[in-house]
């Protein structure tokens, strides 16, 4: 009984001890998530006057792929939940308008008239596994019968449903696009005057006295001249979510020029040992140095050198002798080094047919040989049992180029490359395997040489590669120089002003809720590039204020280091503090006065184009004009244009790049329209591929992306 006192008379205390800690667990996630105190902590967007969860998102992006860049993760996660945002608005739109999808609409989409989405659509989903839905269906519900185990027949009976779910949400949007989509539908008028306006080229003579023939000096621009440039345009630079404005200084961690000068030294050290040393004996106690065999033919050299291939490689060959070794090619950071180990002259490209069979049973193979070697045409080899593939190619077997699938391709050039005297050996023909050791089983390749070309020289050499990495003393002197210039430069307006003085390219950017990260070039399809550690500057920009410098962020790891400051914050309209909104409005209006300077300087002058030409210093051009695309002119003059008669002179006028005289010389209208529903579709296209469903649902609401304050916590 005194123990249960005890613990009663401390009770209170205890309550306590227990509150603060909770207390202190509760204040400390408050200042690590970035999460307000009171209110909903779990809410990772607000769309309008809904909320998207974060358990919601966090369950959609487990689909998201880990590989790739942070940066390129990051704009995935924002892509997820750009996408549930969308669904939640669709998810509305449906129910407002009653939108469903009947068991009927769903049975014809996999067995009726719409099943090639539906096939597409799974195979997609399945890799390939399945051709259609149905086959799908089929599997899914059967698999036990198929030898599946019941937990894989279990987990096919989930996909199945989890694909009906989304070819049901696939065929509501199409519902919902072919609703929209039939607003905006072309009536006579509108077919007559679009396909005017796309067809109609008018061919215009001209003559321009460029702005930028006016000294600048002459034109000064006021701060209230902007400001009513500004005003007369604000909705022009509304904001769909707030945006900081973020000067950016972006330093590459590469090697040094004394890294470099240190690394070629080794280099020569090592190219000399090469020379005197068999083999690759001369590589012995040096890391780094990655080697790999490569064989080419002289005519192969030769046509990539005439194409702007590696010249120095090209003049090795031509003169090295065996056993030789020199540099072949040199950057900063790269360093290559060619040993060539043999020089022949000897038969390289072929013409050879090949079978591809199925030899489980080792008679296949034999049986389809004599098949081959007894005369079978092509055409009936084809359907002969175990055969999976047959064609014919012609092919270098030095170095093979096979436009084949990937798995064929490679059994190929291995059967070039460990058996090549055969192909070069064997009598014309004549069938035979070359792979005697089995090494493709279950398959085997039979193949016919039918031609080859006269021998060539073929070289084979070692080419050794050694990729320079910056030294811990350049890595440390790129960091500290960067700190000293942000500890010189502590505020965002000193860090942009200083930066060309001290050596640094700092560029602006703008970065939002919704993609903070900078862009910074685009690939060949057309995708955007990342700059390396964009998204760990973007965290840190978007939980800053005005006028806030970042610390260095990356290093050597990710190859770059970064540094910003918040030059503005803009919450509904980009202002007039952004330098670029700034020096684009100046030119507008020094252009502006530029123009009228220049109008009344020229009125007068003449009444040809010519003539003013003549005036103007220049001589007169000729332009095709439509009113659909842009011009030289700006579209305030090409406007303009569209409306004059022919053989009109008008001028001088004001364009966008200078005063213009004009004279349209010829009108080339379409001979003939075509029917309303043809011109409907170029309609529905223009304005359609233009839409953006998720503003269009949105209407006049609002969107609040807080998912940095989310990953702000990782």
């Amino acid at each position: 009984m005194a123990t249960l006192e005890k613990i009663r008379s401390k009770s209170v205390l205890l309550l306590i001890v227990i509150g603060v800690a909770l207390l202190a667990f509760i204040i400390g996630d408050f200042f690590t998530s970035g999460r307000t105190l009171w209110g909903n902590d779990t809410t990772v967007a607000v769309v309008g006057d809904d909320e998207i969860d974060y358990q919601e998102y966090a369950k959609a992006v487990q689909n998201v792929s880990a590989a790739g860049t942070a940066e390129e993760r990051a704009a995935l996660e924002q892509q997820t939940l750009q996408s549930l945002m969308l669904k939640l608005l669709t998810q509305k739109e449906y129910e407002k308008l009653g939108l469903v999808v009947t068991d009927e609409e769903l049975n014809d989409a996999v067995n009726g008239s719409g099943q090639v989405f539906a096939n597409m659509m799974v195979q997609q989903m399945t890799g390939g596994q399945f051709a259609s839905a149905g086959q799908f269906f089929e599997y899914a519900n059967n698999a036990e019968q198929y030898g599946a185990t019941p937990e894989q027949a279990e987990q096919m009976k989930q996909a199945w449903l989890s694909f009906e779910e989304q070819l049901s949400q696939a065929l509501l949007q199409r519902k919902l696009y072919s609703m929209v989509s039939g607003t905006m539908v072309a009536n006579a008028i509108d077919a007559k005057y679009l396909y005017a306006d796309l067809n109609t080229d008018y061919n215009v003579q001209y003559a321009q006295k460029p702005y930028t023939s006016e000294p600048d000096n002459n034109y000064a621009v006021t701060d209230d001249e902007l400001q009513a440039e500004y005003d007369a345009h604000k909705a022009e630079y509304k904001l769909d979510e707030p945006s900081r404005m973020v000067a950016v200084i972006s330093v590459p961690v590469v090697p040094s020029q004394a890294d470099e000068q240190t690394a070629l030294e080794m280099i020569n050290e090592v190219v000399a040992k090469l020379n005197s040393q068999p083999g690759l004996e001369g590589l012995r106690g040096y890391k780094g140095f990655e080697t790999v065999q490569a064989a080419y033919s002289l005519d192969a050299l030769n046509k990539a050198a005439t194409q702007g291939g590696n010249q120095s490689m090209k003049a090795f060959v031509d003169s090295a002798s065996v056993g030789q070794a020199a540099i072949t090619d040199h950057n900063s950071s790269y360093f290559q080094i060619a040993k060539l180990n043999r020089r022949a002259v000897e038969v390289d490209t072929i013409t050879t047919s090949y079978v591809i069979v199925d030899a489980s049973n080792p008679a296949t193979a034999d049986s389809i040989l004599n098949l081959i070697n007894g005369g079978i045409s092509a055409d009936s080899l084809k359907s002969v049992a175990g055969v999976l593939m047959a064609d014919t190619i012609t092919t270098s077997l030095t170095k093979p180029v096979l436009n084949l699938p990937a798995e064929v391709g490679q059994m190929i050039s291995a059967d070039f490359s460990t058996y090549k005297q055969s192909f070069i050996n064997a009598e014309l023909s004549q069938a035979f395997v070359a792979d005697t050791l089995g090494s493709h089983a279950p398959y085997a390749a039979i193949y016919t040489v039918t031609s080859r070309k006269a021998p060539q020289t073929i070289v084979e050499m070692d080419i050794i590669a050694y990729r320079l990495q910056p030294s811990t003393a350049t890595v440390n002197k790129l960091r500290s120089d960067l700190e000293a210039y942000i500890s010189a430069n502590p505020t965002a307006q000193a860090f942009y002003d200083n930066a060309a003085a001290a050596g640094y390219n700092c560029q602006l950017t703008n970065i939002t809720p919704s993609f903070p990260l900078i862009v910074s070039g685009y690939n060949m399809n057309g995708q955007p590039a990342y700059l390396t550690e964009s998204s760990s500057l973007g965290k840190w920009a978007l939980d800053a204020k005005a006028g806030d410098v970042s610390g260095v962020i990356g290093g050597q790891a990710t190859g770059m280091m970064l540094a910003g400051g918040v030059l503005g914050i803009f919450d509904e309209y980009v202002t007039l503090d952004d330098p670029r909104l700034r020096a684009q409005l100046t030119q507008i209006v020094r252009n502006n006065k530029k123009a009228q300077a220049l109008i009344k300087q020229l009125a007068g002058k003449g009444t040809t184009v010519d003539e003013y030409a003549a005036v103007m210093g220049t001589e007169p051009a000729t332009q095709a004009v439509n009113v659909t695309r842009p011009s030289i002119f700006g579209s305030e003059l090409t406007a303009r244009i569209v409306t004059t008669p022919k053989g009109t002179f008008v001028g001088p006028v004001q364009g966008e790049n200078g005063v213009v005289v004009y004279t349209v010389t010829e009108i080339n209208t379409p001979a003939a329209q075509p029917e309303l529903r043809t011109v409907n579709a170029d309609f529905q296209q223009r304005f359609l591929g233009q839409l953006d469903m998720l503003r269009l649902l949105l209407g006049d609401g609002k969107i609040e992306n807080r998912l940095n304050n989310f990953q702000s916590k990782d």
